[in-house]
């Protein structure tokens, strides 16, 4: 549905609540008891059960000694709208300074304690994933909004999967973020750059298996009757598989180019709630996201949000600008420099000296067979529609009712009733499917229509070119609050 800024693929359909509490969250400990060579049995609950650990909480207030200022390290411990967000930016600001990845050895399967990595100064992903979540709760976070998910991340092209660990946080707002604590590190960040780096075109799912916090452990799929959470721990290979420079690579985004200088970790936290803004179909406004035509009201919800000086504001605006720059006729007939497609750095303007034509024989046909329309809303006659959108520009239709080329995703989402109601919205049914049309991956999808397959790589790479250089200008006159 949005420009692809990144390789990972959001998790739109997981419920990170946890699909079944499992009621034995016992496992055979790495460590033997000290002077025998027996193992012994522990609860995976264990390493998140630190809220009264001197040694996590005195980690905390290192994190909190090193903030800028006294508001912010005084907004931490408050309970006011904005703290709890804001002490996930601290404390993973605080791991990208603390502690590094370190691979660790081949036959090597110790978990370490939270109290355990601090000391060591690192650890490996399964380390980092209950030093994160662990310090999350002892922030006085729920355990209602943390979970440390133990699963696989996937190249979606050839089914390739490494064995991985990550925390999730349900934000003020209501998302799921995903934090990888891999990324925050300062073992991901110094091996930027490696084989899997901002030009791997893949894309990458991140699968769960099992999510926990402090209370409990959940299965994110029925149990099938022969895998245990016992056996699964047992056969995974967490302990030697995974490469930060994959982890730091699959995350790549125009963000990386566009918000130059900002810290390390606000900077995961804008792409981690910039990710999440596709998480949530219940919540989905095609204004966000500059579909169906709505193009002038994404324009002021962008302009709303940037001038709130928030992180999560400047997020979701910088979402919405890769979403118009993906989504919108610009990329046919916005303005040309030398051949380059530009920025279109003033909304006020959005025409210059543009005349967007939609009749057949031009570069975008509206009344051209190859673009669907959605009769329920608007029966035509086809040739009808360019005259409605001469001028303008658009962008295409998505999760309008009785569409019939809605995938099953979009059938799930819902458009407000404030837009729906709207006088025009019925003409919007003119406009073709956003599959047909939108530029969100490098890869040319399917049902794609507007390029062909030879032209649409370019046209990818400019258009985002084109976010990226808007991006920049925005956060260049940007102000937090």
């Amino acid at each position: 549905m949005c420009l692809h800024v990144g390789n990972v693929v959001s998790p739109s359909t997981r419920n990170w609540e946890g699909d079944q509490i499992l009621h034995s969250s016992v496992i055979e400990s790495a460590r033997y008891v000290p002077g025998t060579r027996r193992r012994y049995p522990i609860d995976i609950r264990e390493f998140l059960s630190t809220q009264g650990n001197a040694v996590v909480h005195r980690a905390l207030e290192d994190a909190v000694a090193q903030l800028p200022s006294a508001a912010e390290r005084e907004c931490f411990w408050s309970r006011g709208s904005g703290s709890f967000d804001h002490r996930v930016r601290t404390i993973c600001g605080f791991l990208s300074r603390a502690v590094t990845y370190s691979r660790r050895a081949t036959g090597f399967k110790q978990w370490l304690f939270p109290d355990e990595t601090l000391a060591q100064g690192g650890g490996d992903c399964e380390d980092h994933a209950f030093l994160l979540g662990a310090l999350l709760l002892a922030a006085d976070l729920s355990g209602y909004v943390v979970r440390v998910a133990l699963g696989e991340l996937r190249n979606q092209r050839t089914g390739e999967a490494r064995d991985h660990a990550w925390v999730m946080y349900q934000s003020e707002a209501g998302p799921w973020l995903l934090l990888d604590p891999l990324i925050y590190t300062a073992g991901a960040h110094q091996a930027r750059g490696g084989p899997a780096g901002a030009g791997d075109p893949d894309q990458y799912a991140y699968e769960p298996r099992f999510v926990f916090n402090d209370a409990h452990l959940w299965a994110m799929r029925a149990p099938d009757g022969r895998t245990s959470f016992q056996d699964y721990c047992d056969n995974r290979e967490f302990w030697h598989s995974f490469d930060p420079a994959f982890a730091a690579g699959v995350h790549d985004t125009i963000f990386d180019a566009a918000l130059d200088g900002m810290p390390w970790a606000h900077l995961q936290y804008v792409k981690a709630v910039s990710l999440a803004v596709d998480a949530n179909l219940a919540t989905y406004d095609p204004v966000d996201h500059f579909d169906n035509g709505f193009l002038a009201e994404g324009w002021s919800r962008v302009a709303a949000r940037l001038g709130a000086g928030t992180l999560e504001g400047l997020a979701l605006a910088g979402h919405a600008i890769g979403d118009f720059y993906a989504h919108s006729s610009w990329g046919v007939f916005g303005q040309r420099a030398g051949g380059v497609l530009q920025p279109l750095l003033d909304p006020a303007r959005p025409g210059f000296e543009l005349d967007p034509d939609y009749r057949l024989g031009g570069r975008f046909p509206l009344e051209d067979p190859r673009f669907s329309v959605n009769p329920a809303l608007w029966p035509g006659p086809r040739p009808a529609a360019p005259g409605l959108w001469a001028g303008k520009l658009v962008s295409g239709r998505y999760a309008q009712d009785g569409d019939p080329s809605q995938g099953a995703l979009e059938r799930l989402t819902w458009i407000p009733r404030s837009l729906r109601d709207q006088p025009d919205f019925r003409d919007r049914g003119s406009l073709p499917h956003h599959d047909e049309i939108a530029v969100d991956s490098p890869a040319m999808p399917e049902r794609h229509r507007l390029y062909p397959p030879a032209e649409y790589g370019s046209r990818f790479q400019e258009r985002r070119d084109a976010a990226t250089a808007h991006l920049k200008s925005v956060y260049a006159a940007w102000k937090p609050a």
